[in-house]
């Protein structure tokens, strides 16, 4: 939220009051989890959540000390990634898969 241009939709959810954005992020908790994480953005996703993803990026490299786990996702919008899972055109399934085959050793 911190980055997010205002819209409607972002107003209806989150409010108006700029001053509680950064508290109702997730952007912090993901940044400084302990918890293993993979970070993707599709090509074609909204500028918004490009932002967001940059930031993401950006605080987690900040707190870590190195760039997370991260996957671009080429042709894709917000939705098309997970629609085409165990497809013949998946990408993010065999991602996933690689992602968690190390972290589970």
């Amino acid at each position: 939220m911190p980055s997010a241009a205002r819209n409607p939709y972002q107003d209806a959810y989150f409010g108006t009051d700029p001053a509680r954005f950064a508290a109702q992020s997730s952007i912090d908790g993901l940044a400084t989890t302990s918890v293993p994480c993979l970070f993707t953005v599709s090509e074609n996703d909204p500028a918004d959540f490009q932002r967001q993803a940059a930031l993401l990026v950006t605080r987690r490299v900040a707190a870590k000390g190195k760039w997370p786990d991260f996957h671009w996702l080429e042709g894709h919008n917000h939705i098309s990634p997970v629609h085409q899972i165990h497809s013949s055109v998946d990408e993010l399934g065999p991602v996933l898969a690689r992602f968690v085959a190390r972290m589970t050793g």
